[in-house]
């Protein structure tokens, strides 16, 4: 009788088994393609391959993945203070834009409207080297610049930068023009003429030299020569007026200040700059020290 009872457990426990998973039963269902109790994923045949996301015993699985970033600007910080110029100001219609590396097995090539776009996100890429060399062009397909290249690792599990940003000499043309804004404080940050410390400055003269040091003549501002000629202390209006020198050749400048009280100096200093192709560019905020007649020569 125990005997007849075994075997009719045995057969109920088979007829059980034909209609429940045979994970259930001791044996596995994963790699069947269907995502089941006790499983965290089943690609099926993809289990175990690279990138698939799940192993072979149905756990999820590192992807062997890593992120690019790749940036494109202008003249950014040509110098402190300077923040880049545009699209238009450069006369660029397009970015051309040249992505060598593992993934996408073939690179790309794109060619970006130069006013709406500057950047470009790769979340999933194969680790490893990647290369991406940029081109501005003109509205007629011709070059402006020469070709900007920027190497990267990428490594899994990070995210890499590709960074492209032109200066100056990048150009192929040298025209460009623009207005070169500043307006100078005084011992402090943002520290006017009567406000001044240690004493008020009751006027100031300036001068701007080019990259090779040559003296800027024929130029003025709207309130005084650029000659070092004193002239009654500038004061900022309201909305943050700064003296302008228009229609300056682009590129960098060396511009230095000497404040006076009465016909003595209390302050002076020199600072770099570089006025961009624009008529828009950016003020630069610039703290004149105090001198000390000991400490060295004014310019």
């Amino acid at each position: 009788m125990k005997r007849h009872i075994e075997a009719w457990l045995v057969g109920a426990s088979l007829a059980t088994c034909a209609v429940i998973t045979l994970a259930h039963c001791g044996g596995t269902s994963c790699g069947n393609g269907k995502k089941e109790s006790g499983e965290s994923c089943d690609k099926g045949k993809l289990n175990g391959v690279e990138n698939s996301g799940c192993s072979t015993t149905c756990e999820i699985a590192a992807l062997n993945v890593a992120g690019l970033q790749i940036f494109v600007s202008r003249l950014q910080m040509e110098s402190k203070g300077y923040t880049g110029a545009l699209c238009s100001d450069l006369k660029a219609a397009t970015e051309h834009v040249v992505l060598e590396g593992p993934s996408p097995a073939d690179g790309f090539t794109q060619d970006w409207d130069c006013s709406s776009k500057n950047s470009l996100s790769l979340p999933d890429v194969t680790p490893g080297d990647y290369k991406v060399t940029v081109t501005l062009m003109g509205s007629g397909g011709t070059a402006i610049t020469k070709p900007l290249s920027t190497t990267a690792t990428a490594a899994k599990g990070s995210s890499e930068n590709l960074a492209v940003n032109f200066k100056q000499t990048d150009f192929l043309e040298q025209d460009y023009t623009g207005t070169l804004f500043f307006t100078p404080s005084w011992g402090e940050d943002s520290t006017g003429c009567t406000t001044a410390m240690p004493e008020p400055v009751t006027g100031y003269g300036v001068t701007l030299r080019d990259a090779n040091g040559a003296l800027v003549s024929g130029m003025s501002t709207f309130m005084r020569k650029l000659d070092g000629t004193s002239a009654g202390c500038f004061i900022p209006g309201s909305n943050g007026t700064a003296e302008a020198v228009a229609g300056l050749p682009w590129g960098h400048y060396t511009i230095s200040f000497t404040g006076y009280v009465g016909a003595r100096i209390a302050y002076c200093g020199s600072f770099d700059v570089f006025n961009g192709p624009s008529v828009a560019n950016p003020t630069f905020a610039l703290t004149v020290p105090s001198y000390d007649a000991d400490g060295g020569a004014c310019p």
